[in-house]
C-alpha cells in the first residue's frame, strides 16, 4: 500500500520540480547525507552518554576507592593499637606489681614495678605509634608512667614526683567500671600535661582497660595513649596526589581533627574557628546519616566513609572525607567533548564528499556500532563482531568500537578477581596513554603492597607475640634459653640453635641452651670473647652472618638424615648495651629480610626475660643465704 499523505506528496512534488534538476544520484546523495547524519547523530548521543557516565564513574570509583583504601589502614593501625592495649593488661609483670602493691608489700611492689616499667619501654620504643603507657590504681593515680618524646622518639620513664592523680579523667572512670576484656576508646585530641595542652601538639587516642587478677579482682586501668601521626601519615599519603584529591579527618560535630592545613584542626579544642561544618554548610548531616557514600554538591564530588575507633560502640565514629572539584575531576571528560566534537565535524566533512557507492556499505556498519553502544550505554559488554573487509574509517570504527567492549569487559573481570582479593593481575596497557589502565593497575598494585605489608606484619607481630606469652612466667634461665630457642628456631625452620650466657667473672660464654644441637670433638661448651663467632659477636655486640659454613661445623639431625647447615646467624643478647649472652641459628637457606628482622627484635625479647631471669635469680640467691 502507498502512503499519499499531503506531507509525502509535497516532498514529491518538490522533488519533481524541473527547476531543481535534481537527478537519481542527488536524490540518493541527500538521502544518503540525511540517514547517515542521522545515524552520526545518535552514535554520538550514545557516545557521549556513555562517555560522560564512563568518565563520572571514573572519578567516583577512584575517589571512593581511595576513601575506603585510606580507611581500611586507619582500622588497620587501630586494630594492632588495640591488640596491643589487651596484651598490656594480661602482662605478668604488671599483674605482679599490683597484686604486691594491693597486699602493701613495698619492697616486691618496687621491684616488680621496675620490672613491669622496664618490659613497658621496650615495648614502646619497638612501636612508633606508641606515644604513653600508664597503669593506674584503683584510686586513679598514675603508678607507673612511660612516654616517648615526640620529636626524638626516646622512649623515658616519667618520675615519681610528676606522677598525677587521673581519678577525673573519662578514661579512667569508664575504664575502672569495665568487665574484664572490655576496653574504653577515648575521643581523638590533643595530649595534655595535667589541665594544659601540651606543646608541641601531638594528637592522641586512648586505650583504657582494667588490669584484672585471675580472681577478676581489679587492680586498676592500664592506658594506652596511640600517636595520632601514624593515623594521619595515611591522609597525607592519600593526599599527596595530582589529581586534586583532598582527604579530611572529622568528628560526628564537623570539627577537624585533621586537615591538610595543620593550622584548622582542632579548632574548638585551640580556640579557632575552622570546622568542616563551616567550610561545607548542610553538609554534615548527610554525612552522619550513613556509614560510607558519595555526594555531588557545589561543583563538588565528596565520598566519606565512617571509622569506628571501637567496633563495638557504633555511636563514636570519625569520619575520613575525601573531596575532588568536578572540574578537575571530569577534566578528562572536558577534553573528550572537544575531541568528541572535533571528530564530528571531521566525519560531516567526510560524509560530503562520500558517493553513492558507500551508501550501502556504510549503513549496515553505523547499525552495528550503534547498537554495540546502546549496550555499552545499558552496562553490557559482550562483544560481536562484523565482518568488514575494508581498510577505512568504518573499519577502525569498528576496531575501536570492539577495544573500547574488551577492555571494559577485561576491567570488570579485573574488578570481580580485586574483590575477591586476588591482586596478582594487571591489566596489559592499550597504550602509553591508557590512564585508566595505569590507575588501575597502580590501585592494584597499592592494594597488593598493603596486602602483602599487612602479611608481613602480621607474621612479625604473631611471633613476638608468641615468643613473649611463652617466656611469660617465672622461667629460670635454662628453661627460659630452652623455650626461646625452640619457639625462635620453629619459627623460622632454623635447623639449629644454641643460647650461650655470658659469665662477666670469667669473661666466658657458657652453653645454657640449644635446639637440635649435638657437641662434636673440639665444639665445646664455652668460648672466650673473641673466640669463633660466638665469641666476635660477644666482643663486638654485632650481628654475624656467615653463608659459607666449614665443612667441618656440626650437622644437622632428624632421624632420616644428617646435612651439614650453610649458613648461621649469631646476634648478641643486649639490654642497655650490656652483655647477657650470644644466640646462634644455624640453616640450610638463607632467612629473608623479615625472618632476620624477626630474629633482630626476638633476640631484644629474649634478652630483657633472660635479664629479668638472672635478676630474680640472683634474688633468690641473696634471700636464701640471707
Amino acid at each position: 500500500m502507498t502512503s499519499n499523505t499531503p506531507s509525502s506528496n509535497g516532498f514529491r512534488a518538490l522533488l519533481q520540480k524541473p527547476r531543481l534538476a535534481m537527478g537519481l544520484r542527488v536524490k540518493f546523495s541527500l538521502l544518503f547525507y540525511v540517514v547517515t547524519l542521522g545515524a552520526i547523530g545518535v552514535i554520538g548521543y550514545f557516545g557521549y552518554t556513555s562517555a560522560s557516565n564512563a568518565y563520572r564513574g571514573k572519578a567516583e570509583d577512584l575517589l571512593r576507592g581511595y576513601t575506603v583504601e585510606t580507611s581500611q589502614k586507619i582500622l588497620s593501625n587501630l586494630d594492632t593499637a588495640r591488640s596491643d592495649a589487651a596484651f598490656h593488661s594480661r602482662s605478668y609483670d604488671l599483674l605482679r606489681h599490683a597484686y604486691w602493691l594491693e597486699m602493701g608489700n613495698s619492697t616486691q611492689a618496687e621491684y616488680w614495678r621496675r620490672v613491669a616499667t622496664e618490659y613497658l619501654r621496650n615495648f614502646s620504643a619497638a612501636y612508633k605509634y606508641i606515644y604513653t603507657i600508664r597503669f593506674l590504681d584503683r584510686q586513679g593515680k598514675e603508678r607507673i608512667f612511660v612516654r616517648k618524646e615526640p620529636n626524638s622518639d626516646e622512649v623515658k620513664t616519667v618520675p615519681d614526683e610528676a606522677l598525677q592523680d587521673r581519678s577525673t579523667e573519662d578514661y579512667f572512670t569508664w575504664g575502672i567500671m569495665l568487665p574484664k576484656g572490655d576496653m574504653f576508646v577515648s575521643k581523638l585530641d590533643m595530649n595534655k600535661l595535667g589541665s594544659h595542652v601540651e606543646k608541641p601538639y601531638v594528637p592522641v587516642v586512648r586505650f583504657a582497660i582494667p588490669l584484672m587478677g585471675g580472681n577478676d579482682v581489679t587492680y586498676g586501668v592500664v592506658v594506652t595513649n596511640l600517636n595520632a601521626e601514624a593515623i594521619f601519615d595515611y591522609i597525607r599519603q592519600a593526599n599527596n596526589n595530582a589529581q586534586g584529591r583532598r582527604f579530611y579527618l572529622i568528628d560526628t560535630e564537623g570539627q577537624y581533627m585533621f586537615h591538610p592545613e595543620a593550622g584548622k584542626a582542632f579548632g574548638r579544642l585551640l580556640n579557632h574557628e575552622a570546622s568542616f561544618q563551616r567550610d561545607f554548610p548542610d553538609l554534615l548531616p548527610d554525612l552522619n546519616k550513613q556509614e560510607s557514600g558519595l555526594l555531588a554538591t557545589q561543583g563538588r564530588l565528596i565520598a566519606f566513609q565512617h571509622i569506628y575507633p571501637l567496633p563495638g560502640n557504633r555511636g563514636r565514629y570519625w569520619t575520613l572525607v575525601g573531596v575532588v572539584d568536578e572540574d578537575i575531576a571530569l577534566a578528562e571528560l572536558n577534553q573528550f567533548k572537544i575531541i568528541f566534537a572535533g571528530l564530528l565535524v571531521l566525519v560531516g566533512l567526510i560524509i560530503l564528499g562520500i558517493t553513492q557507492h558507500y551508501l550501502g556499505i556504510l549503513v549496515s556498519p553505523l547499525s552495528f556500532v550503534t547498537r554495540q553502544l546502546q549496550r555499552l550505554g545499558r552496562g553490557e559488554t559482550g562483544l560481536e563482531v562484523m565482518e568488514y573487509h575494508g581498510n577505512d574509517e568504518v573499519s577502525l570504527m569498528l576496531d575501536c568500537t570492539a577495544r573500547v567492549i574488551t577492555t571494559m569487559e577485561r576491567t570488570a573481570s579485573l574488578a570481580d578477581i580485586i574483590s575477591q582479593g586476588d591482586f596478582s593481575t594487571q591489566l596489559e596497557l592499550l597504550s602509553p596513554q591508557d590512564r585508566l589502565g595505569r590507575a588501575i593497575n597502580n590501585m592494584t598494585m597499592m592494594l597488593r603492597e598493603a596486602k602483602i605489608q599487612n602479611e608481613q606484619r602480621n607474621w612479625l607481630t604473631t611471633g613476638l607475640t608468641q615468643l613473649n606469652q611463652s617466656l611469660i612466667g617465672d622461667l629460670d634461665a635454662v628453661h627460659l634459653a630452652d623455650t626461646a630457642l625452640s619457639q625462635m628456631s620453629r619459627y623460622v625452620d632454623a635447623g639449629r640453635g644454641v643460647f650461650y650466657t655470658y659469665r662477666a667473672e670469667s669473661a666466658t660464654l657458657e652453653l645454657l641452651g640449644s635446639y637440635m644441637y649435638s657437641e662434636r670433638d673440639a665444639l665445646g661448651n664455652s668460648y672466650r670473647l673473641g673466640e669463633g663467632a660466638v665469641g666476635q659477636v660477644a666482643r663486638e655486640k654485632k650481628l654475624i652472618v656467615l653463608h659459607s659454613v666449614p665443612s667441618d661445623a656440626p650437622p644437622i639431625l632428624t632421624g632420616t638424615t644428617t646435612s651439614k647447615p650453610l649458613h648461621t646467624y649469631t646476634y648478641p643478647l643486649l639490654r642497655d648495651d650490656e652483655l647477657l649472652g650470644v644466640i646462634e641459628f644455624a640453616t640450610f637457606e638463607r632467612f629473608d629480610a623479615l625472618q632476620q628482622e624477626y630474629l633482630t627484635q626476638a633476640a631484644v625479647v629474649a634478652a630483657s626475660y633472660l635479664y629479668i631471669a638472672e635478676q630474680r635469680e640472683r634474688i633468690q640467691n641473696l634471700l636464701s643465704t640471707a
